[in-house]
């Protein structure tokens, strides 16, 4: 079995409401907490619960709870930039590249990818 630890990630207006609300110590003890049981056990983990941590705009926020299609490509491409080299996924570096090409056609937009040859 092999773990890679995700936080999905919170349109930024929805991260600020929860990051200042009664929600705000149980968000900071969630990402104090979890990051490192995931590293004690050896695995993976991405926090991408803050967009900006991400490099990305609402715009590849579908409903401010779920990314677009287009949002979770650019999680995946950061999560396979970063496990690649640890042979933690088949074929990964194919799939990355393949993935990278995909981001960068004309045809790809905040909302949906251009998976014509991938």
């Amino acid at each position: 079995i092999k773990v890679i630890g995700v936080t999905p990630p919170l349109a930024s207006e929805l991260y600020q409401a929860m990051a200042s609300s009664y929600y705000a110590l149980l968000l900071r003890s969630f990402q104090e907490k979890i990051p490192p049981l995931f590293a004690h056990h050896g695995f993976a983990y991405f926090d991408f619960l803050d967009i900006t941590k991400l490099g990305i705009k609402d715009v590849y926020m579908l409903d401010g709870v779920h990314p677009t299609e287009t949002g979770a490509a650019k999680m995946l491409d950061t999560i396979l930039d970063e496990t690649c080299q640890t042979g933690i996924i088949e074929n990964c570096q194919k799939i990355h590249k393949n993935l990278v090409n995909s981001l960068n056609r004309p045809k790809t937009t905040p909302a949906e990818m251009d998976f014509d040859t991938f």
